[in-house]
């Protein structure tokens, strides 16, 4: 059977026609958005009851999963981590080695753990025997602990921080010291010197997972992760509007939220193959042979690195036999095969409802059939909105509307933010006042006022820093107040957030006599219905007005003047625009004439249709098409992929590849 086996992997000489069927399968983390508003327990609720829990992410391949649904959802959702200060954990997590109580035996020095300035999440022990919690990047030297004996407890030589004294037991031994009761306690305390501390394996680790799951992958926003006070908040949320970077909410906000499976999907493939007989006696359809050229298979699948739980069995034809001699086909030369392609990328569609309705019956119509009223981000959307004009010459409502009292600050983090601080003012009398209306940004004088004042004039600015040591930190250099954003941002986190009378005096001991500053809050009139921070405008010669007290404060695009933008009262009844991001799928057949390098060749093998693809792909790769592009072989009414072209007379024509 040796070289049956090796006939059937490699020889592609024509004798039989079975179909060998494949079956595998492997689980798939699903995740699944509900755009519903609720609060953090009320999500968890809901994906329990309707899935398996608030989405738990593992690692930076189920990130990139989660990550595909800012193609459709651009704001914050919760996720299955949350924050519980108390949480104790021994680095070596088998239970079994445990037993009733043992994981919460403690051997802590009065006042501890004392968790000093939020930064002491690992546990070193004194040669007096009692534990405390301390900084894990700390250098001591360690206890490990080993199952396999002769000593149960291992003192290191070398001194190193928690984390690389964890890698160093599991190489050498099995983890750092699990202190179970006291009478391992007092094992330990005689392995350690006088007057010296050593980690041992508690640690604190205060977020876990909704589902109990252990993973320590994290994803968190650079302001992230901050050890919550003693308020709500205290979950994490995914923010789609900045690449699903994590954030930390209170957990009675009410957001969406992202639930997740895990499941088994099971694909079936059948695949001819044609086996070589070393002798013309042996009978293929012999139900003992078949059963050893499964195994045989099977095996080399495995050897060559295929998951183990495929299943293999053979595919018996309308005479309930599997193999059958084939009939060789004369006078076709060359080849005709089908090459399948198929392309996807998210796409941006518009929507003209030529129905009359208010700015607000039309919002409600969008977020019912689509996504929203539309939002143009660039140019790219503008051209794509331009088009509509072909069909359409009369005014329709976009998603862009106008605030007057619109203040923001730079640093838009809300959890920055205690209840109030993003309303904390200090104007002067008077201000603001939008000179000419054009004093969109925030100056601040040596006398703490505060005054709105033209964007584009150059000042010197106050950035605020979240990681210290100065929390605010005055510019050597003035700057407009774009620049000075810019600025701050790069070197530092953001311009300053003024939030309380606290802070708004130690920005004011910054400016020198008589000077303003610059600091982050700004007014942001027009904004988009659907939430979206795009500053792209197209506004016509006339507009941007200031509307006056009137309900004339929303925006249509006027495709009788080249769908340029102008302000509507709202209440105006007009045709409307709304939009929606989807993936389309194209599919195209290309002929393809391939010349054989040998005679022996056969381009209809699998592998070596495999090969050719993988080579196509390559191809495509290099001369800068999109690497989501799939390949397959179109076969034709035989079951055949390549088949021999005949031969035209009189004309010459090169073969191609």
């Amino acid at each position: 059977m040796d070289k049956l086996l090796l006939t059937v992997v490699i020889v592609v000489v024509v004798l039989v026609h079975p179909g060998l069927c494949a079956v595998s399968s492997a689980a798939v983390r699903r995740y699944f958005v509900v755009n519903e508003l609720k609060t953090r327990t009320e999500g968890q609720r809901h994906c329990r009851e309707n899935y398996m829990d608030l989405a738990t992410i593992r690692d930076p391949e189920d990130l990139e999963t989660l990550k595909t649904l800012k193609a459709t959802f651009h704001s914050q959702a919760w996720i299955g981590l949350y924050f519980y200060s108390d949480n104790w954990k021994w680095s070596l997590s088998n239970t079994s080695l445990y037993k009733t109580g043992e994981t919460e035996f403690r051997q802590w020095r009065s006042g501890q753990p004392s968790n000093y300035n939020d930064g002491q999440h690992c546990v070193e022990m004194h040669a007096n025997s009692l534990w405390l919690d301390y900084k894990c990047e700390t250098v001591h030297r360690s206890a490990c602990f080993d199952v396999r004996g002769p000593n149960t407890y291992v003192l290191t030589t070398t001194s190193m921080n928690w984390t690389e004294a964890q890698s160093y037991c599991r190489k050498h031994h099995t983890d750092l010291a699990s202190v179970r009761n006291m009478e391992e306690n007092q094992m330990v305390q005689n392995l350690i010197p006088s007057n010296t501390f050593v980690w041992i394996g508690l640690f604190r680790d205060p977020w876990n997972w909704s589902d109990g799951s252990e993973s320590l992958f994290r994803n968190w926003n650079h302001l992230e992760p901050r050890i919550p006070d003693g308020s709500s908040k205290k979950c994490v949320a995914a923010d789609f509007s900045a690449d699903g970077q994590w954030e930390i909410l209170d957990c009675n906000v009410k957001s969406a939220f992202i639930c997740y499976d895990d499941f088994v999907p099971v694909l079936k493939r059948v695949v001819k193959v044609r086996p070589e007989r070393s002798s013309s006696s042996l009978d293929l359809n012999d139900p003992v042979v078949m059963e050893d050229l499964l195994k045989q298979l099977k095996q080399r699948m495995k050897d060559q690195g295929l998951n183990d739980d495929i299943k293999l069995s053979w595919k018996k034809q309308s005479d309930g036999k599997v193999f059958h001699k084939e009939v060789k086909k004369t006078k076709k030369k060359r080849f005709h095969p089908g090459l399948c392609a198929v392309s996807s990328a998210a796409v941006r569609r518009y929507f003209v409802v030529n129905e009359l309705k208010t700015r607000t019956e039309a919002q409600r119509h969008c977020r019912e059939n689509h996504m929203d009223l539309a939002t143009i981000r660039d140019p790219e959307d503008l051209e794509t909105l331009k088009t509509l004009k072909a069909t359409f010459h009369s005014r329709a409502w976009i998603g862009l509307y106008f605030y007057s009292d619109n203040w923001k600050w730079s640093l838009s983090n809300t959890s920055l933010y205690k209840t109030g601080e993003t309303e904390f003012r200090q104007w002067i009398s008077g201000q603001p006042n939008n000179y000419n209306y054009g004093q969109h940004c925030v100056e601040m004088h040596a006398n703490s006022d505060w005054y709105d004042y033209n964007c584009e004039t150059v000042l010197r600015s106050a950035c605020f820093d979240v990681r210290g040591p100065n929390t605010y930190v005055l510019t050597t250099t003035s700057m407009n107040w774009t620049e000075a954003q810019s600025y701050c941002r790069k070197h530092h986190t953001d311009l300053a957030s003024v939030r309380n009378m606290e802070e708004s005096q130690v920005v004011q001991n910054l400016i020198p006599s008589n000077t303003y500053i610059w600091i982050g809050l700004f007014r942001d009139s027009w904004n988009w219905s659907d939430g979206s921070e795009s500053l792209f405008r197209n506004w016509n010669n006339l507009e941007p007005r200031i509307p006056d007290g009137s309900s004339k404060k929303c925006v249509a695009a006027d495709f009788s003047a080249d769908g340029q933008w102008e302000i509507l009262y709202c209440n105006v009844k007009s045709a409307f625009i709304c939009y929606d991001d989807f993936v389309p799928v194209s599919k195209r057949v290309v002929k393809v004439r391939l010349e054989r390098s040998s005679s022996s060749l056969d381009l209809n093998d699998p592998v070596v249709m495999e090969d050719l693809l993988k080579q196509f792909k390559q191809k495509l790769k290099d001369q800068g098409l999109n690497d989501d592009i799939k390949l397959s072989w179109k076969k034709q009414s035989d079951g055949k992929v390549f088949h021999k072209e005949e031969k035209k007379t009189k004309k010459k024509r090169r073969d191609e590849l």
